[in-house]
């Protein structure tokens, strides 16, 4: 009995021009035997010619070998029969009905399909981002006092130098007449200004945090959103870090205040004069040196300027139309410029998290930042960095999962084209759910082990429409 198989390599979607195949025959009774083809008779098709011994059921499979490799692939079973009469006798085989799309027709525009798989699936959000810095992790170093800069060791600190909080990187010498007296009375008004700056950012923390237990207290009762429970604590983190500073200040102040009085604010070999130290006031490393040894400075002068980039903040626009889609209980990532395909996780259990969504749209770009900490130990994430963010939107476990190049739009509706057997094919309807780059659930109108058309589909629609029966190149 000669047989019609057709083979198509799967990598090129070309059929098989040459070379041979063998089929590998299994008897009802467990015996083998093998018939080889040397070559197709024409592009694609070989045409056996295979015997059955005695009657049953026999399982058919291919070996096909290919660039030094073997494979083979299960044709399944085939029932012989003793006679004609007991072929007719015999229950019809399975046959599909749908749309005829010959397999010479798939090989002349390399029709390709996938399989249905079920897998992990999480949408992300394709977002512009900014590194920023933490709220308190930025500090400038400046003079209490007028005065002159010298050095504090051999040289000032240099780009890029790490220093530690209370490090103590230049000194001052006040150029004044009477130099203690005048440097006392100055810090002493400094010391004021900065009480009643810390008297200001006391009650702002006070009201931040009145406002954030009030909206806990709302929200549990529903009264209130979980959005608006992240502002309130975003609020009173920013509050905190403003009193955080305008200690340090005072600090600082009260410190050179104490040198002055315990006689640390020594005098300079070469004037006389008293010099006070300049420290750092938090762990970073220095990212701005705007003085020069010598140089005469006044209070308002920025000399240095420290940064701690251990953590920091990613800030991303969300567009309005798009607001409702984030939850904050799902992660975030990023790509750097240099590697847009490599994802590096936000919140991954290693320090980072979710900060706030901001409830301020802006007028003019119709956005609303999203912001994230992220872990930042070996310095990578830059400040004013340019980042592609993809924030998660949604997350299921266990979906239906096809490729997008399979989604066909039909009069307002998707569906997908079905390969029932090699060559006839189903339309069906499909209920989509979530998108992953170039994957989408379907939650409805598929099964787990359908093949959809992922190439050639349109070409599948319109065999679906033609008033045409196709004729086959070869008998059936």
């Amino acid at each position: 009995m000669q047989f019609i198989t057709h083979v198509t390599n799967l990598e090129t979607l070309h059929p098989r021009r040459e070379g041979p195949v063998t089929f590998l025959i299994r008897g009802p009774s467990g015996e083998n035997r093998e018939h080889t083809v040397d070559e197709p008779a024409r592009a694609g098709i070989y045409l056996p010619d295979l015997t059955f011994p005695k009657v049953g059921r026999w399982g058919l499979a291919l070996r096909i070998p290919q660039d030094g490799e073997q494979y083979l692939v299960d044709l399944g079973t085939i029932d012989v029969y003793a006679d004609e009469h007991a072929a007719m006798e015999a229950p019809d085989p399975k046959s599909f009905e749908g749309i005829s799309f010959l397999k010479e027709q798939q090989w002349k525009i390399l029709s390709e399909t996938e399989p249905v798989e079920r897998r992990p699936l999480t949408e992300r959000l394709r977002l512009s981002g900014v590194v920023r810095p933490v709220p308190g992790k930025r500090a400038l170093v400046t003079p209490p006092v007028e005065g002159r800069m010298m050095l504090a060791g051999n040289e000032l600190p240099f780009l890029g130098d790490v220093v530690e909080e209370g490090q103590v990187l230049a000194v001052l010498q006040p150029v004044a007449a009477s130099a203690l007296q005048t440097l006392a009375l100055e810090l002493q008004v400094k010391e004021a200004e900065v009480l009643g700056q810390i008297r200001e950012a006391q009650a702002a923390l006070e009201k931040a945090d009145l406002s954030l237990n009030r909206t806990r207290e709302l929200y549990e009762k529903k009264a209130k959103s979980a959005r608006e429970v992240e502002e309130a604590e975003f609020a009173q983190r920013q509050a905190a870090a403003e009193l955080s500073a305008a200690r340090s200040l005072m600090q600082s102040y009260e410190q050179a205040g104490s040198d002055l009085r315990t006689g640390q604010a020594k005098p300079s070999d070469s004037t006389g004069l008293p010099v006070l130290p300049l420290k750092a006031p938090i762990n970073g490393g220095i990212v701005s040196v705007d003085v020069a040894e010598g140089e005469f400075v006044r209070p308002e002068k920025s000399l240095f300027t420290i940064l701690d980039t251990s953590s920091v903040l990613i800030e991303a626009r969300v567009p309005e139309s798009d607001l409702q889609r984030i939850r904050p209980d799902l992660g975030a990532s990023y790509a750097l410029p240099g590697a847009p395909d490599q994802l590096m996780p936000v919140v991954d259990g290693a320090g980072g998290r979710f900060v706030l969504l901001s409830s301020e749209v802006d007028g003019v770009t119709r956005t609303a930042p999203v912001v994230y900490e992220a872990p930042n130990p070996d310095g990578h994430l830059r400040i004013g960095l340019a980042l592609t963010v993809y924030v998660e939107t949604d997350h299921t476990e266990d979906a239906l999962v096809i490729p997008t190049s399979a989604i066909m739009e039909e009069e307002g509706r998707n569906a997908a084209y079905v390969q029932l057997s090699g060559e006839t094919f189903e339309r069906r309807d499909l209920e989509l759910g979530i998108r992953s780059g170039d994957r989408v659930e379907v939650v409805a109108g598929l099964d787990e082990n359908d093949r959809v058309v992922t190439k050639g589909a349109y070409a599948v629609r319109l065999a679906s429409v033609s008033s045409v029966i196709p004729a086959h190149g070869h008998a059936h």
